[in-house]
């Protein structure tokens, strides 16, 4: 019985299934990823009030780029 759950966990694990814990982990992720963005956006545009350009990248998150 016990044999047969744990296969079925890790089974599900290789399927691509998320548990709790990856579901945590890519929120964390997710939330860095954003300010690390907002930092970024943040560079550009104090490069910009200097008069300097920098090229935004084409996959920018457009709630970044629209925030005041």
């Amino acid at each position: 019985m016990i044999r047969a759950r744990l296969y079925d966990e890790v089974k599900a694990l290789y399927q691509g299934v998320l548990t709790v814990a990856d579901e945590d982990a890519r929120k964390e992720l997710e939330a860095r990823l954003l300010e690390l963005e907002r930092q970024e956006e943040a560079y550009i545009r104090q490069v910009a009030a200097e008069g300097k350009s920098i090229p935004r990248r084409a996959d920018a998150n457009p709630a970044v780029l629209l925030a005041d």
